[in-house]
């Protein structure tokens, strides 16, 4: 005799598409352009660790650990072992990413949006964790931070883009913007995939943290392929519904064929370097209970 006021079944078909779908593809596309999934776990994450059985059929690609000249450090590490509990985010850390970008002989593409008003200034936006996101806030001044928030208003201007919405601070045509879905999120001791150096291929080796460490992800253009297929219905998404427990249950189901990968190509010294990303670790502050 229960009754509800809800269409269980149209709220059951949202909560599967803009729900469940919609955070597992950000998931898998966050760990594929970070190249790991990182030890953050919590309750509201779909994706498991990668030591789980079923993390290597749900990402359907493997893992690449981003190349060697993508790969970014705090402070005054040089590498991700190096990296030490006072190595954390902060401007200076934006700067190094700039300049990096403006000296480099092929920069990774700038993002382009239709109708940008800009006139084709670049634009690459800096996903961090959230408390990456909180260092950068107690670390910089009021002055810098009020100049990077009339950054990014200006930079919106005549645009209104969902990108500039929330919060987020614009230095050096970076837009840097809090990263909330998935941490990825390195424990102190743990082993973590690298490329220590130039090659062909990507040879990554293990280097160990010495703290705990997160990892921001830089994006320009071109940075994820998201390719689909045809499933048995002939297309790329399907709906199932169908009665359970007798009769009295209905069972609502989804299926996709997709897969999600980091866009890499090969230099012309030969060298393999991912395409349209960077990232950047850094130690963080610990947080209090």
């Amino acid at each position: 005799q229960k009754r509800t006021k809800h269409d269980l079944i149209k709220t059951a078909r949202v909560l599967l598409g803009d729900g469940y779908y919609g955070r597992l593809v950000d998931q898998r596309g966050f760990a594929q352009l970070a190249g790991a999934r990182g030890d953050y776990s919590a309750t509201d994450i779909i994706l498991p660790l990668a030591d789980d059985p079923e993390f290597a059929d749900i990402m359907i690609n493997s893992l690449t650990a981003p190349t060697y000249e993508r790969h970014f450090f705090g402070g005054d590490a040089t590498s991700f072992e190096a990296i030490d509990a006072a190595d954390r985010f902060n401007l200076g850390c934006v700067d190094n990413m700039s300049l990096f970008l403006s000296e480099m002989a092929n920069p990774i593409q700038p993002i382009r949006m239709v109708a940008d008003p800009s006139g084709g200034e670049p634009l690459y936006v800096l996903y961090v964790t959230p408390r990456q996101w909180h260092d950068f806030y107690t670390s910089t001044s009021g002055k810098d931070w009020q100049a990077m928030l009339a950054a990014a208003m200006e930079r919106s201007k005549g645009w209104n883009h969902p990108i500039f919405r929330g919060e987020g601070a614009m230095w050096r045509g970076i837009l840097v913007k809090p990263y909330k879905g998935m941490p990825i999120r390195f424990n102190q001791g743990s082993t973590v995939k690298v490329c220590a150096a130039n090659s062909a291929t990507g040879v990554e080796v293990d280097k160990v943290a010495g703290t705990t460490i997160d990892r921001a992800v830089l994006l320009g253009g071109q940075a994820l392929a998201n390719a689909f297929g045809s499933g048995e219905q002939g297309g790329s998404f399907g709906m199932h519904e169908e009665k359970t427990d007798h009769g009295n249950s209905t069972e609502i189901s989804i299926s996709w064929v997709s897969g999600l990968q980091k866009i890499r190509f090969k230099q012309r010294n030969g060298n393999i370097q991912d395409h349209g990303c960077m990232v950047l670790d850094t130690a963080v502050s610990a947080v209090a209970r």
